[in-house]
């Protein structure tokens, strides 16, 4: 059982390029740190992404909203030229036929 580990400690090492147990432990504790970065990351990331994408469906909503009632007025403003026209026209044909 010792020569087993004592093999496996070897090739470890070797594969590692460490020499001691500390080493192994500290660079696993390098490794854990990052791992903790990257999942602080990613829940940072995914939380700037929902924010994006709740923005994203505010400024849609505004767009709707706007173009709504762009529309609106604008066919508000059109009856209004409309009726002026209609206004218009009956004057020039009553002038007209004033004269005639």
């Amino acid at each position: 059982e010792a020569a087993q580990q004592q093999v496996h400690w070897e090739s470890l090492q070797k594969k590692l390029g460490m020499r001691e147990p500390v080493e192994l432990l500290q660079r696993a504790q390098a490794l854990m740190r990052t791992k903790e970065q990257l999942a602080t990351f990613e829940g940072q990331a995914a939380a700037k992404w929902a924010a994006a994408l709740d923005q994203k469906q505010q400024l849609a909503a505004s767009k709707k909203r706007l173009i709504e009632a762009a529309t609106a007025a604008s066919e508000r403003r059109l009856a209004q030229l409309t009726d002026a026209v209609c206004a218009a026209e009956a004057t020039l044909a009553a002038t007209t036929a004033r004269y005639q």
